[in-house]
């Protein structure tokens, strides 16, 4: 982006701020997560200094499937405080500032043709327009990511301060402004077609307002929370297992402790530890089989722990298409 001390991009261009590695949350201030990069951080706050050595005429597009990305939305805002965008940046983001996105959820680890950008990058390539792909990520990106723009978190700032104006919850507020909306059908049909083929593609129902979603929104981050406390449970209990029989595997055979103490294993080479590896395990499968009792604990903990995991993977699916349906009428129907 900076050549010397002076900006590359000149009056005009469009810069491309494409980031698909990994995200940090801010637990103290969510509008300030950072980008990790390989043992460096660059947060909201630095990125937004480094980005305004640019020629306020250079126009900067974000493009960020990493977790809790939704944090650089702020970088729309010339300054803090501001309360309408400068209009140089814009931005796509993966994931709310308070949520992971798709690639740190275990089930999605060393999968390719997942998640946001990769589904992004495939609508792009057939739409051309960055605003249709988004719209199709919406439908076809089957992680528990939440594809939103800019506009998105502007517009929702916007209605928060227009209900607060009016006195009203922004519930109530922002359905009676769905109401209006809906009763141009004609007008809105992009955003009904939307609705609908998100609720298919999901198997859910379509909604028409925000408090159709309410009691989704408020019970399944619930059911998520309790599916991952099981999951952890019984992953440890199986953690437990394994290290009792592994104990019980080296009194059986104590030539190998000297052989896999942290110590020993370290001195090795990748190819080292590889071998030891498949050396124990040719001893330790049969080892584990010779005992029906334990063996069958160690099989009915495995499969707890996966199901118990899967569950919760499936329930932070269905969170993240929650989160999605309440975007379009509330974001959309304008």
């Amino acid at each position: 982006m900076v050549r010397g001390s002076r900006p590359a991009a000149r009056r005009g261009d469009t810069l491309l701020f494409y980031v698909t590695d990994h995200g940090d949350k801010n637990e103290e201030d969510l509008t300030n997560n950072t980008i990790t990069l390989w043992g460096e951080k660059l947060s909201v706050s630095e990125l937004h200094d480094l980005l305004a050595i640019l020629d306020p005429e250079v126009r900067v597009v974000l493009l960020m499937s990493q977790c809790y990305s939704g944090a650089f939305a702020r970088l729309m805002y010339r300054q803090d405080g501001d309360t309408s965008p400068s209009g140089q940046v814009c931005g796509l983001f993966s994931a709310a500032p308070d949520r992971p996105a798709y690639g740190c959820y275990p089930e999605n680890r060393g999968k390719d043709g997942v998640g946001h950008s990769h589904r992004f990058l495939e609508a792009l390539g057939e739409l051309g327009r960055f605003s249709e792909a988004e719209r199709r990520v919406l439908v076809t990106d089957d992680s528990p990511d939440v594809p939103h723009a800019t506009s998105d978190v502007l517009f929702e700032r916007r209605l928060r301060a227009a209900a607060e104006a009016a006195d009203e919850a922004p519930r109530d507020y922002v359905d009676a402004r769905i109401a209006e909306a809906w009763h141009d059908r004609a007008a809105y049909e992009p955003e009904i077609r939307l609705l609908d083929r998100i609720g298919q593609a999901f198997g859910t129902f379509s909604p028409r307002s925000i408090s159709e979603l309410d009691e989704q929104t408020r019970t399944l981050p619930e059911l998520s929370t309790r599916l991952a406390t099981y999951a952890e449970r019984w992953q440890q209990a199986l953690d437990a297992l394994r290290l009792e029989n592994f104990a019980r595997f080296l009194d059986a055979y104590p030539r190998w402790r000297p052989r896999v103490t942290p110590e020993a294993l370290g001195a090795l080479g990748a190819a080292g530890r590889r071998r030891v590896t498949r050396e124990v395990l040719a001893q330790l499968v049969p080892f584990t089989a010779h005992d029906p009792v334990r063996h069958e604990r160690l099989v009915t903990l495995k499969r707890k722990a996966a199901s118990a995991a899967a569950a919760r993977y499936r329930a932070e699916v269905r969170v993240g298409v929650v989160r999605r349906l309440r975007g379009v009428p509330a974001a959309r129907c304008r």
